[in-house]
């Protein structure tokens, strides 16, 4: 899987502001993503690429309007030459805005109608821990909000499942409109346990609607970076 790129997103959507100066020892890390944690004294941490880091700017918010397994894009610095922990690196300055997470959901035959919004494309996906997030591509104001929707097979003893993806658009956006990616997470924990092998891989396919059939089905395009794809896992 790859990373997402985030200079489009930081300026049109993030709305991260000011500029954090390099010191000595003193390391800045532009927007990436991060999933919410805690560590054995119970205080925040953030799990990112770089490793768990403890993340004591959000203790204001932590179990207030945040909480463990919510997905983020932070920005922060490490001051490697001040670090009160010696078993977690020490987030300063940081920076956050939380995307909206849920859970994928068996098939039942139906599915609300209300996800009708079409996915133009589906950009690429990432995976921290237990959580997958998706960049979906959209034509609409930058500001626009989304909901998405993840339904997969039901059978447990599919060869390889099947996940379909939705989306539901909330009010109507008020800046430029363009083509965007926005981000949305998936909390895969026990979709992972139950397809992942004795070898802790999980193949599935990706499908994204983009619209309706003239019968009224729903019509589901493929991923392009090619079905099925495989992961390795915790």
């Amino acid at each position: 899987m790859k990373k997402i790129v985030f200079s489009l997103l930081c300026v049109l959507i993030l709305g991260f502001s000011g500029c954090i100066k390099d010191g000595d020892n003193v390391t800045n890390y532009s927007p990436m993503l991060a999933v919410v944690g805690s560590s054995h004294s119970m205080q925040p941490t953030i799990v990112t690429d770089i490793g768990t880091i403890l993340a004591p700017d959000l203790m204001e918010h932590f179990y207030v309007d945040l909480f463990e397994g919510d997905a983020l894009v932070v920005t922060f610095s490490i001051d490697y030459d001040n670090q009160p922990s010696t078993e977690y690196r020490t987030a300063s300055n940081l920076q956050y805005v939380k995307i909206g997470r849920s859970s994928p959901i068996p098939n039942s035959g139906s599915e609300s109608g209300d996800f009708s919004t079409p996915i133009e494309d589906l950009g690429d996906i990432y995976l921290l821990g237990n959580t997958l997030f998706f960049a979906f591509i959209h034509t609409a104001p930058g500001d626009q909000e989304f909901e998405y929707e993840m339904t997969y097979d039901r059978e447990e003893d599919a060869a390889i499942p099947t996940i379909y993806l939705r989306a539901k658009k909330f009010g109507t956006g008020s800046i430029a409109e363009g083509t965007f990616p926005f981000l949305y997470a998936f909390d895969m924990r026990y979709f992972f346990m139950q397809y992942k092998d004795s070898e802790n891989n999980v193949k599935f396919n990706i499908k994204y609607k983009t619209g309706v059939n003239g019968d009224g089905t729903d019509k589901y395009n493929d991923w392009d970076d090619g079905n099925p794809i495989t992961i390795k896992v915790n």
